[in-house]
């Protein structure tokens, strides 16, 4: 509480050289073009943010994914936890893929109209650090903003402290809204997002896969609406300052409940009541669709500790075996997990007793993978069937009755890569040899390939061979995948020496060309559709013979694009009328 005092007697001071520091930022800074505010407002710290901004913020599973419609249910949106700020709320959640957030700035209750030019009227920044070592990383770092007058989102690069390149185009989705949402039932102004988690530095499929990995997103944000006069930073100088941004942790499982069979969930996310024979097969709006998939790599599998608990379990074993192959026996594995502690998630270590028994947590507990029964690697297994089930027992460590039923899950392993090869490359009746030079004739003259994409298992899922060329152009030679091939045995092996096309491939243009031949098979380690793959490629040199000369086409540069809220500052000594002079960066109006 005396510290809390402190802090806030501060804020008077804080504010004062708040003031100071962005007036000296207008001195410092002569060449920046300034877009005079309609209203200037004085800079804010609530005190609530004093706290709040240094607290890690636990996403939740998106099950299932909002839609990005500018319609903002209670469904979608009522579960996801909040972060307060001002005016409004911060609602977050994620699957493995993407990020959604609702920024829900509940306050305005103004439906202004897009306006594509100062005073902007509603828009946001979202600021990522996104290598999260709380400075400003030129390159690296990003921040997400609206095209003027429009709701489409972009993401500019940070280049230092208070600067960032123009927008570009962004992977993320933005929809406006206006109306209610479980935030407030009184009509607002709210944005939805999904952001592709790859874009801000977030590889959550690594991170199921080793924890130890993982670390906490950080992000900052600004809120701004002309009328009402709202402008509300997250933390304050977040263009400048990355050390008070906010964390958050991705959720790595979704929430188990009801979800599988009694005993086992899910493997990955795919759950229990999906896998049969030991394959996968999931709806293809599912978050991850496969169909027939094995398994492979290393397989989180998950249960249900409340079912557990109530069978009056303390402890559990996992037993495995090859099918068929005689008596089960115990897993000895260890793995990494975050559990919540006082106000921070600590990385724990994961390991059995000396009799391969695994605690189960009191339910009071917060991890970051819930209800995990075993981290499996299964590369150095033999591929096929095997067989898991659990062995209970009490708090005193004496056995229990096996729990039934559905204490059994099979899951078909295949950790055997396919095999592609381009064989061969010919023109006519000549074999055409890799970083050769070949003329074709008049049209129809043309190339062939043969080709063999095989997976011994009999799990092949697709292959494609694709002419790569020129400026990241490419044309699909010829492809094949298990959807024309399905039986009851769920095998299908691929094709052997096949000779593809079926006429002659005739290249698109003279050019140097890389065919790039990639085969998948279906195994899945329960959060990636395709874990296995083998590429081949041969690269030769396409002459058409008599073709003219194409011009050379110089594209257009494209318009440099300020996002709302920023000024344009040029490269010094560079007169603001010279057409060539491209806007170097933006910096932040200090009027706000």
């Amino acid at each position: 509480m005396r510290r809390s005092a402190k802090l806030l007697r501060l804020l008077p001071l804080a504010a004062v050289f708040l003031i100071v520091s962005t007036a000296a930022a207008g001195i410092i800074s002569p060449r920046a073009i300034r877009v005079p505010a309609a209203k200037p407002i004085r800079a804010r710290i609530p005190s609530h943010l004093l706290f709040t901004a240094f607290q890690p913020f636990q996403s939740t599973w998106a099950s299932p994914a909002p839609q990005i419609n500018g319609v903002a249910t209670n469904a979608e949106w009522g579960s996801a936890p909040r972060l307060n700020f001002a005016n409004g709320q911060l609602r977050i959640q994620n699957d493995l893929g993407r990020l959604y957030l609702l920024l829900d700035v509940t306050g305005d209750t103004t439906n202004d109209p897009l306006q594509p030019d100062t005073p902007w009227g509603d828009y946001f920044w979202l600021a990522w650090d996104v290598n999260g070592d709380r400075n400003v990383t030129a390159d690296v770092d990003l921040l997400h903003g609206i095209y003027p007058g429009t709701s489409t989102v972009g993401l500019c690069h940070f280049i230092e402290p208070g600067a960032v390149t123009p927008l570009e185009p962004s992977g993320a989705s933005l929809a406006r809204g206006f109306g209610a949402t479980p935030g407030s039932p009184t009509p607002h102004r709210f944005w939805e997002m999904s952001i592709p988690l790859e874009e801000i530095g977030a590889d959550a499929y690594r991170w199921v896969a080793n924890p130890e990995d993982a670390h906490p997103l950080r992000l900052g944000f600004h809120v701004h609406s002309e009328v009402p006069l709202i402008s509300d930073y997250v933390p304050q100088d977040l263009l400048q300052d990355f050390t008070r941004f906010t964390r958050i942790l991705l959720a790595l499982s979704p929430n188990l409940s009801g979800v599988g069979g009694p005993i086992f969930a899910t493997v990955g996310v795919i759950p229990s009541t999906e896998i049969h024979n030991g394959y996968a097969t999931t709806d293809p709006s599912y978050t991850l669709y496969v169909v027939d998939a094995p398994f492979g790599g290393s397989l989180n599998i998950f249960g249900h500790f409340d079912g557990l608990r109530a069978r009056g379990a303390k402890y559990y074993q996992v037993l495995a075996r090859r099918a068929g192959a005689g008596a089960y026996t115990p897993l000895r594995l260890t793995w990494s997990n975050y559990r919540w502690e006082t106000n921070k998630f600590v990385i724990r270590q994961i390991a059995p007793d000396p009799q391969d028994r695994y605690e189960i947590p009191p339910g009071s507990e917060i991890w970051s993978l819930r209800d995990i029964l075993v981290r499996w690697p299964t590369s150095g297994l033999q591929d096929g069937l095997w067989e898991l089930k659990l062995a209970l027992f009490d708090a005193a460590k004496n056995p229990l009755p096996a729990p039934s039923p559905g204490n059994h899950l099979a899951l078909m392993l295949d950790n055997t890569p396919p095999h592609a090869r381009i064989d061969q490359i010919t023109h006519g009746t000549d074999t055409i040899e890799a970083c050769a030079i070949v003329d074709l004739g008049p049209p129809p003259d043309g190339l062939r390939f043969r080709i063999t994409a095989m997976d011994y298992s009999g799990h092949l899922a697709h292959y494609r061979l694709v002419a790569h060329y020129g400026d990241n152009k490419s044309q699909l030679i010829s492809a094949d995948n298990y959807a024309g091939h399905m039986t009851p045995t769920k095998k299908w092996h691929g094709v052997n020496s096949l000779v593809v096309p079926p006429g002659q491939w005739r290249a698109p243009e003279p050019c140097a060309y890389q065919f790039r031949l990639v085969a998948h098979n279906r195994t899945t380690n329960g959060y990636s559709r395709y874990i296995h793959g083998k590429g081949y490629n041969k690269h030769i040199t396409v002459l058409l013979g008599g073709m003219p000369t194409m011009p050379i086409m110089v594209p257009a540069r494209p318009p440099v694009v300020v996002p709302p809220g920023l000024l344009m500052e040029r490269a010094p000594g560079v007169a603001p009328t010279t057409p060539s002079n491209v806007l170097r960066h933006f910096k932040i109006n200090p009027a706000f």
